[in-house]
């Protein structure tokens, strides 16, 4: 009686594990399953996953080229970073700026298709401006703001991203093998907190998120935080004091929807978090990669864990 009770209680949690109906970027709009050779550096994703063998071995030697030897099994955040490819739910923490409807309902046989942003001047105003960021892009991936602390900070809980005392000092022990300018074009070991800043010499959080990417999501997408989803790149430069023109003023950029200042060159490009194109209204604009473990992994975990509960009392 027991083996039974078990058995139907953990097929029910591989059921739950292994239905999905999230579709993958890096299986061309296919939908996640389990992998088969299984994950090794994504290994967290081997109930379900969004890309095979190929692309985690590719994961995984850009993330060994970040760091020395002695520090790959350090930082568990910027693991799971690296691995948003293979993340089942990734589809969730991007905003695609032209994904195609079916990409958002697979239940009737709906073709997935990541398309690039095609940039006139009607949606992005005169050659120039800001906006041409956008042209030529898949999309926005959307990282929370939680999680961002954890990424940076030796103590999450002591710092935020709009301190001007914090430093970004998570990797400081270890230090971060990265393309320094003067210093020629290979990744040389540096100290973090002394790289990421600004030109003032504050730390710079977008500086980290637009150098450190997760493979496959560098040159197509652009990034943002929660701190900014209800912003854009116009308004914060501004805020910042990151722009280019003279008159640009209180008066010209009042706010995110009415600010026409043109950032410095290399300001990330981000915009407000709102419903893409073709997604339903049930979407969530304000989703977010975080730092938990994938909700199918813990369905796992919590059902196992009722299962032998139950049967101990039996």
């Amino acid at each position: 009686m027991k083996l039974i009770l078990l058995t139907v209680l953990l097929g029910i949690c591989v059921a739950e594990e292994t239905e999905s109906t999230d579709v993958c970027f890096l299986l061309d709009g296919d939908q996640s399953t389990k992998p088969f050779p299984s994950l090794t550096q994504c290994y967290k994703n081997n109930q379900e996953s969004c890309c095979v063998s190929a692309h985690d071995a590719t994961i995984e030697g850009s993330y060994g080229g970040l760091l020395s030897a002695t520090c790959l099994r350090e930082y568990q955040e910027l693991e799971h970073y690296f691995c948003l490819g293979c993340n089942p739910k990734m589809f969730n923490y991007i905003h695609w700026y032209n994904a195609s409807s079916g990409c958002y309902d697979t239940s009737n046989g709906g073709v997935c298709s990541f398309n690039n942003y095609q940039c006139d001047t009607s949606t992005c105003g005169v050659a120039g401006t800001h906006g041409w960021e956008k042209d030529g892009k898949l999309g926005m991936i959307k990282v929370c703001d939680d999680f961002l602390k954890k990424l940076l900070y030796g103590d999450a809980d002591k710092c935020s991203i709009d301190s001007d005392s914090c430093t970004i000092d998570k990797y400081d022990n270890c230090g971060l093998n990265l393309v320094v300018d003067g210093f020629g074009d290979d990744a040389v070991g540096w100290y973090p907190s002394a790289y990421f800043v600004d030109a003032a010499g504050k730390q710079d959080p977008m500086k980290f998120l637009t150098d450190i990417r997760p493979p496959y999501f560098q040159d197509l997408f652009h990034i943002s935080i929660g701190e900014y989803s209800d912003s854009n790149s116009k308004y914060e430069a501004f805020k910042a004091g990151r722009y280019v023109e003279s008159s640009c003023t209180a008066n010209t950029c009042a706010d995110a929807d009415n600010c026409d200042c043109e950032p410095e060159a290399g300001f990330p490009y981000f915009e407000k978090w709102s419903q893409p194109d073709n997604a339903p209204d049930t979407y969530d604009p304000k989703s977010c990669f975080s730092a938990a473990s994938s909700v199918h992994m813990s369905m796992l975990a919590v059902l196992a864990g009722f299962a032998a509960l139950v049967v101990q009392f039996m």
